[in-house]
């Protein structure tokens, strides 16, 4: 029996949960790559609270959002 996630609204299991998860992760490092590696101005300069409030509301889309195919 496959595991649902009624909380992102939709029943289609683990594997959204995967995809969920690595879209995240993704995400997570393309902008640590960004900020602390090749040091880009804008997203190395601003502040740590700023760039989490920047950021919240994607990672909330991603993981309790309804993600649509491509």
């Amino acid at each position: 029996m496959a595991r649902t996630r009624t909380t992102a609204g939709h029943e289609d299991g683990a594997a959204d949960a995967v995809d969920e998860g690595l879209l995240v992760a993704s995400q997570i490092d393309g902008l640590a790559m960004a900020r602390h590696v090749v040091g880009f101005t804008p997203l190395a300069t601003v502040s740590r609270a700023e760039f989490i409030a920047d950021l919240a509301p994607v990672f909330d889309h991603y993981l309790t959002g309804h993600l649509n195919p491509a």
